[in-house]
């Protein structure tokens, strides 16, 4: 189940629009086309919201390489930064779930990248993400329901 399947958990002014990105980009060329273009065009979103100080979700999976950068912005111009991890704890669900997702027409991939990027997911969190947030909450996410399995405020968080 994606997160974008879930009920709205928190309260928000905006969501950054990723998956309807990923649709409208879903007859491009190739996949690393897709994801650039998509990955562009959402950060476009956030610093919209952020340009105008309005609240705003957006899903982060895979990029690493301006997470950071944005994170300390955002915190820097008094965002309070809400990381909800949603953790699957074994690399064999991330498996069983991209196969049945191909299985219903969705993208795939080949085995050794899901489980490298579980591995890395969790890297990137508890490296990257956590020391930015204000405030997190990690769900185990792997059986369809939402089970916390650790919450905190950052000392000295706003």
């Amino acid at each position: 189940m994606k997160t974008t399947d879930r009920p709205a958990l928190y309260r928000i002014q905006r969501r950054t629009p990723n998956d309807t990105i990923g649709f409208e980009y879903s007859g491009a060329a190739s996949a690393d086309s897709v994801a650039f273009d998509a990955g562009r065009f959402a950060l476009s979103a956030v610093d919209y919201c952020h340009c105008r100080g309005v609240d705003f979700a957006c899903e982060k999976t895979r990029s690493k390489c301006r997470s950071p950068r944005l994170l300390d912005r955002l915190g820097a111009a008094r965002y309070d930064v809400f990381l909800l991890y949603l953790w699957i704890p074994a690399a064999s669900h991330c498996v069983a779930r991209v196969a049945h997702r191909v299985s219903v027409g969705g993208n795939g991939g080949r085995e050794e990248d899901i489980r490298r990027r579980h591995v890395s997911s969790i890297e990137h969190c508890i490296k990257v993400c956590m020391p930015r947030a204000h405030e997190l909450c990690v769900h185990d996410a792997s059986e369809g329901g939402l089970i916390t399995v650790a919450s905190g405020i950052r000392p000295g968080s706003r």
